[in-house]
Parts: C-alpha cells; structure tokens; sequence
C-alpha cells in the first residue's frame, strides 16, 4: 500500500507504485494505471486498464485498444490499436484489426493498416504480408520487391535476402530483387544472412546445415546450429561435442 498526503492533507491511496523513472512513476488503484510525479501529483489518474514506458514513447491501455502519450504523459492519439510494436527506433507499426501499418514517432500515418504482417526495419528493408504474399517496403510504406514470396528474410548487410516462391524453392536475393542464385535441395526453413552465412533446417527439423551467399553448403546435416559471436556454433552428437567454425 502507498500513501501520499499533499499540500491539502488529502491521503492518497495506491495498491502498487513502480519506481520512479525520469520523474515519473506508474501507479495501480482497484486495477487501474495511472501516473504520479515526484511530488506526488497525479498526472494521469487510474483510468487505465494498463501503461507502458519506451523511453521517450509511452503506450497506454484503454480496454482492449492502445493509444500513445509523450515522455511527458501527454495524449496524442486515442485508443485506436489493437496491437504495437517498434520495429526501428524512428518506427512503430501498429495494427487495426488484425491489419498492420507503420506510424512515426510523431503519430504521423506512413502507411494504412493493410498488411496482414510487418517485420523489422533491416537495412532499409522492411518485409510485409499482403494478400497472404510477402515483400519489402520502405519506412514510407513505398513497395520496394513486389509482394510475390511464401516466405521471406531479413535483409542482412551484404544486400542479400532469402525468399520462399513456392514449395521447397528457395533463392537469394539483392536489394533490387534479382535473383542472385537458386538454392538447390528440400530445406524447410533459413536465418537472414550474417557474415555471409545462413542456417537452415531440414524438412525432418532433425538436421541443420549452412549455406554461404552463393547458395554453396558450408555445413550439411549437424545436430544444431546457431550464430556465435563471428562465427556459427555446431553440435554433432556423433562426435560428442561442439565445434567453433569461423
């Protein structure tokens, strides 16, 4: 229980405080958030159903919608997402009925809600799903790659990405869409590139390998794999232990 007496000797009566970030601390009373400064003022009554801080961007809950308020605790737009997320530090994409789209950190629309997934912002590439086909945008929604994939990666930072056409047909991709080369063979699943090389897994989700940007096999049929520090760690029960291999 927090109590609070102000200049007028009313108590104030809180079921939880958070701790006091940048001069502000969140508040709980009979399940409702609100906000109090330093000194004990509310900012924001409970009326919440819940509040979130993301350093210069707070979310709140208003029944089952979210709304955004400044670093101050300023509203600046209503309840009107079903869901959020940043996906780069100048970007949130946000979602209306199960449809996203991209707002700025100043709540300015870049795109509708019409995609019916957006990944992260990855060098310059966001990759989005629409009509149950992915592609790339740009951070103004501007379509980069048609949207014509089953499945898509990241971009990395050699300009190379991993798309699915069709059932077990995999390529490699630059940033302006060309096919750079097929990947031959039945692999169910690819990480996005790093350091020009990609993890994937076998149909039978038993075996992993790596391929290099050339679709090459590096590593066939390990038992795990996955990226460490530059290189990739590999496990192979036959041998009985772990391999480093740059």
């Amino acid at each position: 229980l927090f109590i609070k007496e102000n200049k007028s000797r009313k108590t104030i009566y809180y079921d939880r405080i958070a701790p006091f970030i940048n001069g502000y601390a969140f508040v709980q009373k009979n399940n409702k958030f609100g906000v109090i400064n330093e000194i004990g003022n509310e900012i924001i009554p409970c009326i919440y159903n819940d509040i979130f801080n993301h350093d210069r961007i707070n979310a709140y809950k208003e029944k089952d919608l979210f709304g955004f308020m400044n670093d101050k605790f300023e509203i600046q737009t209503d309840a009107i997402y079903t869901n959020y997320k940043f996906i780069d530090k100048n970007c949130i994409a946000v979602s209306k009925e199960k449809l996203w789209g991209l707002i700025d950190l100043n709540y300015n629309e870049l795109t509708l809600c019409r995609y019916q997934e957006i990944k992260s912002l990855c060098n310059g590439f966001i990759a989005a799903c629409d009509s149950d086909k992915w592609g790339y945008i740009d951070i103004k929604g501007n379509v980069i790659i048609p949207f014509s994939y089953q499945e898509v990666s990241d971009f990395s930072q050699d300009k190379t990405a991993i798309v699915k056409e069709s059932h077990y047909k995999w390529y490699i991709i630059n940033n302006k869409g060309t096919v750079l080369s097929e990947i031959r063979g039945t692999y169910d699943e690819f990480t996005s590139f790093y350091n020009g090389l990609s993890i994937y897994l076998y149909p039978s989700r038993n075996y992993y390998g790596v391929i290099d940007l050339l679709g090459n096999i590096v590593i066939d049929k390990c038992d795990s794999a996955e990226f460490y520090k530059e290189g990739i760690l590999i496990k192979q029960y036959i041998i009985r232990g772990y391999h480093h291999r740059n």
